[in-house]
C-alpha cells in the first residue's frame, strides 16, 4: 500500500490493522467530528437515566415476575404453552401478536437449573469462558492490544447479566451466544460462528438482522459452506417457529379474550435509542457519554478488518437503526441484544479512532492475505 519502513515501525506490534487507514479523508474527518459532538452534546446535555427517559417500569417488575412464574411452573412438569397463556393473562400482559409469546427453547433451558441462582451461576461462568474464547481468538489474529480490551469489555459488559432474577430476559442469553459466534468468526470458523448465531435466533428472533447479514456476508464472498449452513439452520428455525406459532394459536383458542394486537412500530427515535443504551455497560456506567459509546462502537464495528464477523458488523449497525422506528418504550430492554457486540467493537473502537486520527494509511497494510474470507 505504499509507505516506508519508518512507517511500518512505527505501529507497535500489539496495535491491530484497521480499515480505518484505507478511508477517505473526508469520511475520515466526518468520523472525528461525529465523535467530538456526540461527545461533547453528552457532556453538556442530560444525563437521564432510565427513569428520566419515561420508561415503563414494566421491565423490572412485571417482566420478571412473569418469567420467574413461567419458570416455577415448568420445573413442576407443566406444558409450556398453557402456563405462558395463563401467566401472560393473568399479569395482563397483551396475548397478541405472536412475538408476545417467547419460544420455549430459552425458559425451558433456565428451568433444568435448580433456581434462578444456580442458572445465573452458569450464566456468569459461561459469560468469562466467552471472555476468554473471544480473547484468545483476538489474541492469535490481531495480537494483544484488542484481545485484552476485548476480554476486559466483555466481563463489563456481559458477565454481569448473570446475576438473579435477571438472567430469565432472553436477551442476555442471546447476546452471550453473539459473543461466542464473535470468537468462531474471528478465528475464522465461519460455519461455527453461523451455527451459534442460529442458535441464538431460538432464544430471540431478535437475532434475525444478524443472521439476515450473515447470510448475504457469506453468499457475497461465496463461503459455500457457510451458506449452506444458513439455509439448513434458516429452514429449520422457520419449521420450529412455524410450530411455535401454531401453539400459540391452540393456545389462544383456550383463552377467552386474547384483546387487540399491539404494534411495535412505534417511532421512538433517538429517545428510545438512548433508553436502549443503558443497557450497553459503559453507557450506564458514565450516561453523559452514552452517545459517544453508541458512535464509538459503530466506528470500531465499521473499522475491524474485512471478512471479519460480518454478520454481527452488519447487523449491529442494522439493529440500531431498526430502533429509530421500532419499540415501544419499555421495549428499552431489547440493548441487551447487542451488549455483546458493543463489547467486541468497542475493543476495536480505540485502534480505528487511533487510525482516523493518524490518517495514514502506509503504516501497516490491511490487505493481510490472512484475513481474506474463507470457505470453512
Amino acid at each position: 500500500m505504499g509507505g516506508n519502513a519508518d512507517d511500518t515501525r512505527s505501529v507497535p506490534p500489539w496495535f491491530p490493522a484497521t480499515e480505518a487507514r484505507t478511508w477517505p479523508l473526508f469520511f475520515r474527518v466526518i468520523s472525528i467530528l461525529i465523535i467530538v459532538v456526540s461527545t461533547a452534546f453528552g457532556l453538556a446535555g442530560p444525563s437521564p437515566g432510565v427513569e428520566g427517559l419515561d420508561v415503563a417500569p414494566t421491565v423490572r417488575g412485571e417482566d420478571l415476575a412473569l418469567y420467574g412464574a413461567v419458570v416455577d411452573r415448568l420445573r413442576a412438569g407443566e406444558p409450556y404453552y398453557t402456563v405462558l397463556g395463563q401467566e401472560l393473562q393473568r399479569r395482563g400482559f397483551p396475548l397478541t401478536p405472536v412475538f408476545n409469546w417467547r419460544q420455549p427453547l430459552g425458559m425451558t433451558v433456565i428451568s433444568l437449573f435448580d433456581d434462578v441462582e444456580a442458572s445465573a451461576r452458569a450464566y456468569f461462568f459461561l459469560a468469562v469462558a466467552g471472555a476468554l474464547a473471544l480473547g484468545l481468538s483476538c489474541f492469535r489474529a490481531h495480537g494483544i492490544g484488542v484481545a485484552a480490551l476485548a476480554f476486559l469489555l466483555v466481563l463489563t459488559c456481559v458477565a454481569p447479566f448473570g446475576s438473579a432474577p435477571g438472567v430469565l430476559f432472553l436477551e442476555r442469553w442471546a447476546t452471550l451466544l453473539f459473543v461466542f459466534s464473535a470468537a468462531a468468526y474471528i478465528g475464522r470458523l465461519h460455519v461455527v460462528g453461523a451455527a451459534i448465531l442460529i442458535a441464538s435466533l431460538f432464544f430471540r428472533e431478535l437475532a434475525l438482522p444478524f443472521c439476515l447479514a450473515g447470510v448475504a456476508s457469506a453468499a457475497w464472498d461465496g463461503r459455500r459452506s457457510e451458506v449452506l449452513v444458513w439455509i439448513v439452520g434458516g429452514l429449520f428455525w422457520m419449521g420450529a417457529f412455524g410450530v411455535h406459532v401454531l401453539a400459540v394459536s391452540e393456545a389462544l383458542g383456550d383463552i377467552e379474550s386474547a384483546g387487540p394486537a399491539r404494534s411495535w412500530l412505534a417511532f421512538g427515535g433517538f429517545k428510545f435509542v438512548r433508553s436502549a443504551l443503558v443497557w450497553i455497560a459503559p453507557a450506564l456506567l458514565f450516561p453523559g457519554l452514552a452517545w459517544a459509546v453508541l458512535v464509538a462502537s459503530i466506528l470500531g464495528a465499521l473499522g475491524m478488518p474485512y471478512g471479519v464477523a460480518p454478520s454481527l458488523r452488519i447487523g449491529f449497525v442494522a439493529f440500531w437503526t431498526s430502533l429509530l422506528f421500532v419499540g415501544l418504550p419499555f421495549n428499552h430492554y431489547w440493548g441487551a441484544m447487542v451488549a455483546g457486540p458493543a463489547a467486541v467493537f468497542l475493543a476495536w473502537a480505540p485502534f480505528v479512532i487511533v487510525d482516523l486520527l493518524r490518517g495514514n494509511p502506509a503504516l501497516r497494510a490491511v490487505s493481510d492475505p490472512s484475513m481474506a474470507p474463507q470457505d470453512r
